[in-house]
């Protein structure tokens, strides 16, 4: 083969090779096609009914509580419309599922969430929207942007429908356009960094439910809307501005932090008259004037419910006394009292705890009473005072959750000995509440203590033997049921 014949062959084998690589190219595109149609006509999940598939989507959507949770996992709706075209219009003809917007806006390259709020904002259509926006950090938000200048004005003409609104660590460029949530009932503002002048809330007729969080040294004006707030790991002095300045506030989760040494401190009485819940966590030290000030000075009349868990760093005597003095100052009308954490520390000796017992009026309304890994004196020495059926007539259910301060050692021998004490303050105090007619009386706890259950329920079929009325014992698991 001369040299003409074999540049021709090779040519030719060139020619040949185009030819399939043009057909292989082909063959690709025209599968392509096909799984688009078979995607279309026998996905997986066409069968369901487009408002169960909606819902799927729905609760698939990462949260803040979620593990797996991270900046780009909030785009998943945007990124589930380039599946199918049966899955893009489920998507987009369900304006519900855009309605709850979470963004996680970093410095570097805000544009991105700019995309991602376009498109939930545009397809949420006109619906309530519940807005959640976590700044990774304040830095590079100084020029009065909120997120990014191509899509500020769209969000600020959204506002207007916000529902929900939480902000983590947010700039000050927010603050400015708080009046445009008109139709806002529940604020979240986590981490404020940025100082900022007290905010108008009685501008928001509709917002009635705020929680502050973090060291934020916020004040409102008079918020008379608000009936709901929440302060957690505040310093103390801003919070008492917060709540005093929430004339109807009904319900108050408070945790604040303990040494703030600011001066104006509450010196008179002053009062939360429509407040029915109050959620207390304290923190108190040894230099705590704050603490000890309200405690001394608030009036709470309408109180019903008191959850109360004072930590474990009270050692003040003075602070002892204005907790003693804050109980007893509670209202006859309170009805429910949760107890958390209380005497955790072994060392306090047990005449310390029955004098200084944190307890209401004996006269009050009280129903129901729940211990949460309460120390044990501390629990026995409180059966002991509800012997008498004249201290807390109404009471009616005592629940026992977890255990403090367990026997050191641990030996079966102890932990039988407590459940024996256990059983018997707490029959001395049944013999006596159930020697009436028409009572009813519930014991609830958790599974560590079922023996000392099983103790009670067998003390009590002896006790019916020696009290004026039949009692009728009614066990299901962890919890008895007494009627006469």
């Amino acid at each position: 083969m001369d040299t003409s014949q074999r540049k021709s062959k090779i040519d030719d084998i060139h020619q040949k090779i185009r030819r399939v690589d043009e057909a292989v190219a082909e063959l690709a595109k025209e599968r392509q096609k096909l799984l688009e149609e078979l995607n279309n006509v026998q996905s997986a999940v066409s069968a369901l009914p487009p408002e169960i598939l909606c819902h799927v989507f729905y609760f698939a959507r990462p949260s803040h509580s979620d593990t797996f949770y991270a900046p780009e996992r909030i785009r998943l709706f945007c990124n589930l419309q380039l599946v199918s075209k049966h899955w893009r219009q489920i998507l987009l003809s369900n304006p519900v599922i855009w309605t709850e917007i979470d963004l996680c806006i970093a410095p570097v390259n805000p544009r991105r969430n700019a995309r991602s709020l376009l498109a939930f904002i545009t397809h949420s259509r006109q619906l309530p929207l519940s807005v959640d926006i976590t700044y990774i950090s304040s830095n590079g938000f100084d020029d009065g942007t909120l997120i990014h200048p191509s899509v500020d004005p769209l969000l600020l003409r959204t506002l207007g429908r916000v529902s929900r609104l939480r902000l983590y660590n947010p700039p000050v460029a927010w603050f400015s356009h708080l009046a445009l949530l008109k139709q806002t009932t529940h604020l979240t503002l986590t981490n404020v960094n940025v100082t900022v002048l007290p905010l108008p809330l009685d501008q928001f007729a509709s917002l009635s439910n705020v929680t502050v969080r973090g060291r934020s040294h916020i004040r409102f004006t008079a918020a008379h809307a608000i009936t709901t707030l929440t302060l957690g790991s505040m310093p103390i002095s801003s919070s008492f501005h917060i709540f005093t300045s929430c004339p109807n506030l009904k319900n108050l989760h408070l945790s604040c932090e303990s040494h703030d040494r600011k001066p104006g401190f509450p010196v008179d009485s002053f009062t939360l008259p429509h407040l029915e819940m109050l959620h207390w966590k304290l923190d108190i030290g040894s230099f705590d004037s704050w603490y000890k000030a309200i405690l001394n000075h608030i009036h709470l009349p309408s109180l019903r419910t008191l959850e109360w868990d004072e930590g474990e760093r009270m050692t003040d005597d003075t602070c002892r006394k204005a907790v003693t003095r804050f109980f007893a100052s509670l209202p006859m009308n309170l009805t429910s009292l949760k107890l958390h954490k209380m005497w955790r520390d072994s060392r306090v000796h047990n005449e310390v705890i029955q004098d200084v017992l944190q307890m209401p009026p004996m006269d009050s309304h009280l129903e129901s009473i729940t211990f949460i890994n309460c120390s044990i004196p501390y629990f026995r020495f409180f059966l002991r005072k509800l012997r008498s059926p004249h201290q807390f007539p109404r009471l009616h259910t005592i629940e026992k959750d977890g255990r403090s301060w367990t026997p050191n050692p641990r030996t079966l021998d102890s932990i039988f000995q407590i459940e024996e004490d256990f059983s018997q303050s707490c029959l001395a105090m049944l013999r006596n509440r159930m020697n009436v007619s028409n009572r009813r009386f519930t014991l609830r706890v958790d599974e560590v203590d079922r023996g000392w259950l099983d103790k009670v329920e067998k003390g009590m079929l002896e006790i019916t033997q020696s009290i004026s009325y039949p009692v009728e014992i009614l066990r299901t698991g962890c919890k008895i049921v007494l009627n006469t």
